[in-house]
């Protein structure tokens, strides 16, 4: 698909493209996915790093993506990449693609606002039961999930 995207637009043909990881995760998540637009496309790698534990303004405004790139945001990097836009215009982006990102905000953020904690954490549980390489695919949410898991593990020994 994002060949797809960047064949359609003629992205990657000598510029430069920065890829913008999600929650928890680092830009070796995009080794794969680097790798194989590679192969079609001319371009220069830029890996931006950010802090996913701090507020998404906070994180927009300290990272660094150079002038003319072509970017590429997964889940919360779409978010980061977006409000970089917002604070710095969007003459310094040549495009941006973003996959899997929560532009209209987290459904489960909605639930929880309007008073249903208890279903969502009812869902989780059920999902983490399932396995968390199912539930969650990234390493990242693979680790969360043993974390939590772990947690709610010493707390029934208590």
């Amino acid at each position: 698909m994002l060949c797809l995207i960047f064949a359609i637009n003629g992205y990657g043909q000598s510029d430069q493209v920065s890829f913008i990881h999600g929650l928890n995760d680092n830009a070796s998540v995009w080794n794969t996915m680097a790798s194989q637009l590679s192969g079609d496309f001319d371009f220069v790698r830029d890996d931006v790093n950010y802090n996913s534990e701090a507020a998404i303004n906070n994180s927009a405004s300290t990272v660094n993506i150079p002038s003319g790139t072509v970017s590429l945001g997964h889940s919360l990097g779409g978010l980061i990449a977006r409000e970089y836009l917002r604070q710095n215009s969007t003459g310094n982006m040549k495009a941006l693609i973003t996959v899997g990102t929560p532009h209209q905000g987290a459904p489960v953020a909605a639930t929880v606002q309007n008073g249903k904690v208890a279903e969502v954490v009812s869902d989780w549980i059920a999902d983490l039961a399932a396995g968390p390489a199912i539930s969650l695919g990234s390493l990242g949410g693979r680790n969360f999930a043993k974390a939590l898991l772990g947690k709610m593990d010493s707390k029934q020994l208590e």
